[in-house]
This record gives C-alpha cells, sequence and structure tokens, in this order.
C-alpha cells in the first residue's frame, strides 16, 4: 500500500505524536554508512523484544547489513537521537516517484512515544519534498492481517487492487469478500 502524501493530514492523534518527539535529533546518512555495533545492538534489541519468533531474530551483522541496508536503488538511513542515544533508526529506499520504507526499529523502552508511526510520519515529510506525484509506500496491506492494520491510518491510503491503485476505503470490502471466496476454496481443496 502507498500514502498520499500530499493529501495526509495529520489527525489530532498524529499530531500529539508529532510535537511529543520534537526533542528528538534527526541524521539523514547513507545506508551503507549506517552499520555501526550501536545500530546493530539496537535493532538485535527490537527484533528481540518485539518479534521474538521472526527469522530476523537471528540475523548476524553480515545478514542485516545484506537484508536491510543494500539494494540496487539509493537507500539511506534516518537516526534519530534523544540526549546523544540512539533510539530509531529509519531505512528508505528513494525510487522515482516516492520512497519505500523499508525497515524501521527503536529502542523498545521507548514505546510510548510511538516511535514506528513517528517515522512514518517523517518518512511522508520526505516523500512530499519529492514532487506532486511522490509518493510513501509502506509495503504490503493484508486484509486479515493485523499487523499491517496500523499502514491504512495514514490516509488517503491506496492499495493496488484489479490492477490499479485504488483509495482503501473504497475497496476494502471487495478485498475482504475475495479474502473470503478464497478461504471457502482453500478449505474446500483441503478436504478431498
Amino acid at each position: 500500500g502507498r500514502v498520499d502524501v500530499h493529501r495526509f493530514r495529520r489527525s489530532r492523534t498524529q499530531q500529539k505524536l508529532w510535537n511529543r518527539n520534537q526533542d528528538l535529533t534527526r541524521s539523514v546518512i547513507p545506508a551503507a554508512s549506517a552499520m555501526s555495533e550501536e545500530t546493530y545492538r539496537l535493532y538485535t534489541h527490537y527484533e528481540a523484544i518485539r518479534h521474538p519468533g521472526s527469522p530476523m531474530v537471528r540475523f548476524g551483522e553480515k545478514e542485516f547489513e545484506e537484508a536491510l541496508l543494500f539494494s540496487n536503488v539509493d537507500t539511506f538511513a534516518v537516526e534519530y537521537r534523544m540526549k546523544g542515544r540512539l533510539v530509531l533508526v529509519s531505512l528508505m529506499d528513494v525510487l522515482p516517484r516516492g520512497i519505500s520504507a523499508v525497515y524501521t526499529f527503536y529502542s523498545p523502552e521507548e514505546a510510548h512515544r510511538s516511535l514506528g508511526t513517528f517515522s512514518i510520519l517523517n518518512e511522508i515529510e520526505f516523500t512530499k519534498k519529492l514532487g506532486a506525484e511522490a509518493r510513501l509506500y509502506l509495503g504490503a496491506w493484508q486484509v486479515r492481517n493485523p499487523g499491517m492494520s496500523y499502514k491504512s491510518q495514514f490516509r488517503p491510503f491506496e492499495v493496488y487492487w484489479e490492477d490499479k491503485w485504488q483509495p482503501l476505503d473504497e475497496c476494502r470490502e471487495a478485498i475482504s469478500d475475495a479474502a473470503d471466496r478464497a478461504d471457502r476454496l482453500s478449505l474446500c481443496k483441503m478436504s478431498y
């Protein structure tokens, strides 16, 4: 899914969150320069706490670099610090018509700051600077995956459905119906 960043307006909650995190300092660097012991330590701590069953928990430094820091497009990292301590890293790919959010990890001890949401709000601001056609791509959105629901909080949120980008609000029901049909078909196949 993607966010139409030029039509996006922060909700009251998002604005409060934006204001609450203005004490963080931000540095934009090439992703290849982002690898440090401090970055890797934050990543492994985040994965262990937030995604304990994920294969990414077991990434060594080499896998971390290969999976998240290197790509065929320009990738950059935004590091956020609180009083000098690294608390959030956001990795982004620059595309011809926007930005793709690659991965975000942060200090689980700062969960009250909603740093994942704050990162997306910043990504929206970065994307706006790329021109009128620019969009922020947040990756796959799945109708039955509660872990993906946060993406649709950034409206207008669009999904690629029936060979075109459409506002999620206009096709959510059709997507849900298609998922229900696929589930029923899958159950029928399993019963044979």
